[in-house]
This record gives structure tokens, sequence and C-alpha cells, in this order.
């Protein structure tokens, strides 16, 4: 099953999928999510335990969902989202000023 696939059986983006395999950072209800589509507990995917067929190092693509978050990838991240947040204001403010000089 590819990143598509599972994004799919689980009625999300693969960017999502693919951000929660780089990361290893998932919510408990997408991870159950997972764990029903992929037909295992949730308990195994935590452990790092996904059976072979499903974990293929054969298929580039395949779901690997890392065990714990690296602390350092979660302060990138969060790094990240506010450069995102304040660059999305300032196009804001810059559309606005762009309205009010047409208007």
């Amino acid at each position: 099953m590819n990143q598509e696939q599972l994004a799919k059986a689980i009625g999300k983006t693969r960017s999502l999928i693919s951000h929660m395999e780089r990361t290893g950072v998932v919510n408990d209800y997408t991870l159950k999510d997972i764990a029903a589509v992929l037909n295992v507990d949730v308990e195994e995917i935590e452990k790092g335990m996904i059976p072979a067929e499903i974990n293929s190092s054969q298929d580039p693509e395949a779901i690997m969902i890392k065990q714990d978050p690296c602390k350092e990838t979660i302060s990138k991240q969060k790094e990240e989202i506010s450069f995102l947040k304040e660059t999305i204001n300032h196009q804001w403010q810059l559309l606005h000023e762009l309205a009010r000089k047409r208007g």
C-alpha cells in the first residue's frame, strides 16, 4: 500500500501521509484509522511492528510510521508554521493595501 492508497482509504491527503511518515507526528484518531485500514493494532504501529507485507523496504512509498518524533524536528516545524503564518498575514496586508489603492 503506498501513500496515495492509504490517504484515500482514511480520507486524508497524500501529503499528510508523507508528513506523518517523515515526522512521526500523527494524532490518535488518524492512527486508529490507519490501524483499521492496515488491519493491525495501534500498539503494533506505535512499536514499529508493522507486518512485512505492509512495511516493505522494496516499496519506496511503503507506509512507515516512526515511533517517537524528534524534539528538534517538532521545534523546526513550529518555527516553519510561525513563518508561514507571518507570510500569510503579510500577504493579506498587501492585498488590503492594493484593494484600497484601487478603490
